[in-house]
């Protein structure tokens, strides 16, 4: 035993953060070296160059020149691209879907500041202004829009990312809130508020373009209306991209279908926006069917409303978008969930335990602990390179193959008890089957691994089903990682209770106090885990909250317009009877049937968004089998009902200030 005197408290973040196999320490290099008997020498070297640009002919050369040594990066670039490509690629995907609904939304703005706005550019082109003077004067509103939208989304993104930030760096081990250092790029600023700009411009150029196409006499009259001819059918082209949207990725190897996949998602959204006119078009035969037996005339009438009306697809596109977005984000949530629940049913041991010197002595010494009944030793080598490939292995597991599925289910592939006699036959592997779809692999095939005594061949004698380290992992005989990686002693153990697993992991580690072991039930590796999952969760379903949120102001905005644009009808209707009462009625069933076929198109949309997802998902190395819940498609309909009726209140009291007289004169 050595007792050190504590100098100072460093914060548990960089090379100290805690990790699962207990807790990190600085102490100077000559005490630690004299301890363990090896005085001038070290384990490892760190080496900074005083050039960036000499990072790799350094590397070279100090390679060729210590042949029998490792020498890489600290950290490659691969390697971080795949980390930060867990969090980078979900919220550009988000960012996506924002920027499509967010068009929408600025575009029905316009067309409500247009509407508004009519007789003051009928007074401008009445006294002299033209057309183009007109068109230059909305352009500029929308320049300043966009301007002042930029500026002030800049301020709150960076607020957004502050607190993003804090989450995400959160600690559990540390009870001070973490020290929030947020590092952002003028130039992203430069771009986000040339965005803006853009957005706002190109998302008003179709109102304003109704400006100018629309004859003085019409404005001056208000005889213009916000129907519009009749538009192209666009069915067979949507359904032509869907189809390819699907067929494509599994046709490409995974990480092309991940790369394809989001372009498909874009594509898709689009084919899915086409597709909404002759969906709504069925539902309308189908509404006029059922619709008079619920609501009766006003029913119909509002039925009819439906058909062709520009305003109400704008609003079932609209939230078809929002409400596919939002149950793309909670059903992968919710699959993550259920994953997580099920690796950790496959766990049938009761508590997993580090120390630095584990060997069958003190194997033998931890079994005899109260509560605890069996155990298991395993080797775990970790980013394994393999031979001829950039891509790196994330653990191997060196593991006993007559014992290993009594203490876990690694779900063996085909005849688990023919692989179980081959993989104890001699140099074999059992990669996933994530690593078998990713790396293209057969049973039979030789798999070479860079190990600590040179290039290793292990032949595949089956797959595991497992996505234990998110399927990043391959079994091979304890005896052979053993030999090839020169390990004295075992990484961990797993244990088995016959009682209380949290007494029995505090009996170890009361036990083997001064010997920096580390130990840990189930239950508590279930919990850890749920809790750094959710973190990432939470962001991007606020993330998808905030696009359904926006979509919610596109379809207040579309139910203005469709009130605005149908003054003199709904006047019509009230000098030949009909009541307040009966106008709400009308315009309450038009957004409830509009809202349910949101739902349906957005359930449908959010389906395909999952499928694409998917190989997205396979491409960030993260093999999640997507669940299809129907409660979650069930809550994706009925919140489109009832979105829509709430965002149709506002403009439906509108009516009740309807001067009758002023809409119906002429002239």
């Amino acid at each position: 035993l050595h007792r050190f005197t504590i100098a100072a408290i460093a914060a548990p973040e960089g090379l100290l953060t805690p990790g699962t196999t207990g807790f990190s320490a600085i102490v100077p290099r000559e005490a630690l070296a004299t301890m363990i008997g090896e005085k001038g020498r070290v384990s490892e070297i760190y080496i900074k160059t005083s050039n960036p640009a000499d990072i790799e002919p350094t590397l070279t050369a100090l390679s060729q020149q210590y042949s029998r040594y490792k020498v890489d990066k600290t950290i490659t670039e691969s390697e971080l691209r795949e980390f930060t490509d867990v969090i980078r690629m979900p919220f550009m995907l988000m960012l996506i879907l924002v920027c499509l609904i967010s068009i929408f939304v600025i575009y029905t703005a316009f067309k409500v500041i247009i509407m508004e706005r009519m007789p003051v550019m009928g007074t401008f082109r009445s006294v002299g202004a033209t057309r183009a003077i007109t068109n230059r004067i909305l352009l500029a509103e929308s320049t300043i829009y966009g301007v002042i939208g930029g500026i002030l989304g800049c301020a709150l993104g960076i607020g957004i990312l502050y607190l993003m930030t804090y989450s995400l760096s959160n600690n559990p081990w540390n009870v001070a809130p973490p020290d929030v250092q947020l590092t952002y790029n003028p130039l992203y600023l430069g771009i986000s508020l040339a965005g803006a700009v853009i957005l706002s411009v190109l998302s008003s150029l179709i109102p304003v373009t109704k400006v100018f196409r629309t004859p003085l006499r019409d404005i001056i009259l208000n005889t213009y209306d916000n129907q519009g001819g009749s538009q192209k059918n666009k069915t067979m082209p949507a359904l032509i991209l869907l189809v390819l949207t699907f067929a494509s990725p599994p046709l490409v190897p995974g990480q092309t279908a991940g790369i394809l996949s989001i372009g498909g998602l874009t594509i898709g959204t689009l084919a899915i926006v086409w597709l909404i006119p002759p969906v709504t078009e069925i539902f309308v035969r189908v509404y006029e069917k059922i619709v008079p037996y619920l609501f009766g005339n006003e029913g119909i009438l509002a039925i009819k409303n439906i058909r062709n009306n520009r305003e109400m697809l704008n609003n079932i596109t609209l939230l078809t978008i929002g409400l596919a977005s939002l149950l793309l984000i909670n059903t992968i949530s919710f699959s993550v969930g259920r994953v997580i629940t099920d690796v950790y049913q496959d766990f049938k041991f009761d508590v997993w335990v580090y120390h630095p010197q584990i060997d069958r002595s003190l194997e033998s010494q931890i079994r005899s602990v109260p509560g605890v009944t069996s155990s298991l030793a395993v080797y775990e080598m970790n980013q394994v390179e393999i031979a001829g490939s950039t891509e790196k292995i994330g653990s191997v597991y060196g593991i006993d193959g007559n014992r290993m599925l009594d203490y876990f289910d690694f779900r063996l592939q085909g005849d688990v008890e023919h692989t179980l006699q081959q993989y104890s036959s001699g140099r074999t592997i059992i990669p996933t089957t994530f690593l078998k779809d990713k790396l293209n692999l057969n049973i039979g095939d030789m798999l070479t691994l860079k190990t600590e005594t040179g290039e290793k061949d292990y032949r595949i004698v089956g797959f595991a089903g497992t996505i234990m380290n998110n399927g990043n992992i391959v079994l091979i005989p304890a005896k052979f990682v053993k030999s090839d990686w020169q390990q004295r002693y075992y990484t961990y153990m797993w244990l088995k209770t016959d009682a209380d697993p949290a007494v029995a992991s505090q009996s170890v580690k009361d036990k083997y106090l001064r010997d920096n072991v580390f130990s840990i039930t189930r239950n508590e590796l279930e919990e850890t885990n749920s809790q750094s999952n959710n973190q990432m969760f939470v962001l991007l379903q606020g993330f998808s909250l905030v696009t359904m949120l926006i979509g919610i102001f596109g379809v207040f905005n579309n139910f203005v317009v469709s009130v605005l644009t149908r003054k003199r009808a709904l006047a019509v209707f009230r000098s030949i009877g009909m009541s307040q009462r009966q106008m709400v009625k009308v315009l309450l069933v038009e957004a409830l049937a509009g809202g349910l076929i949101a739902g349906v198109t957005g359930s449908l949309g959010g389906g395909f968004f999952l499928v694409q997802a998917g190989y997205a998902l396979f491409a960030m190395n993260l093999p999640i089998g997507i669940i299809y819940s129907p409660l979650l498609f069930i809550e994706t309909v009925v919140a489109g009902a009832i979105i829509a009726l709430f965002a149709s209140l506002g403009p439906s009291r509108q009516t009740a200030r309807l001067e009758i007289v002023k809409e119906l004169k002429y002239e």
